[in-house]
């Protein structure tokens, strides 16, 4: 008959007392929350381990391409200049067309639009991070920039575009 203050080691099957977390003889413990309660230091690695899985993981990952290396693949087509010239609000709309002659799906794309007066000289710039504007490889697609017209509608007479970065759309994140 056994005794109600002793149990089994679930290892080495000798009669333990039964509060106890680790076995006298073997020194096995007796269940994972007594070891855990025994291990501090397991704690930590409990807490460690997703940090370590995720380092692993980004490490792993496609970082996706360099759009420094596709830049001369991406062709402004055409643009065209609008100039708004309302009394309360005058705007600067750049309306035209890029093609991707890349390989790559680009997202987040950067256009510049350099803009200059009738001798050529630059009188004003806008950049823009379009998060909306997709270029799918080997297509063509419309873009719009615009902003405020800080200078009267006369001084703008002719436009540069230009793509300045994007990023490779399977890159995460």
């Amino acid at each position: 008959m056994s005794d109600p203050a002793t149990k089994p080691c679930t290892k080495c099957c000798e009669l333990i007392p039964q509060g106890a977390s680790r076995c006298p003889r073997c020194q096995s413990w007796q269940s994972a929350r007594a070891y855990l309660a025994g291990n501090p230091q397991s704690w930590l690695s409990l807490l460690l381990l997703p940090i370590f899985l995720l380092m692993l993981y980004w490490t792993r990952i496609d970082r996706g391409e360099d759009f420094a290396k596709y830049r001369d693949q991406i062709r402004v087509l055409d643009s065209q200049l609008r100039v708004t010239d309302e009394e309360i609000l005058r705007h600067v709309v750049t309306v035209g067309r890029l093609r991707n002659e890349s390989p790559v799906k680009w997202t987040d794309v950067v256009i510049e639009v350099q803009y200059f007066d009738a001798d050529g000289r630059l009188v004003a710039t806008k950049t823009e991070n379009d998060h909306a504007l997709v270029l799918l490889p080997n297509s063509e697609h419309a873009f719009q920039v615009s902003s405020s017209a800080e200078l009267p509608p006369r001084s703008y007479a002719s436009q540069k575009v230009f793509v300045r970065d994007a990023r490779d759309a399977r890159r995460w994140p």
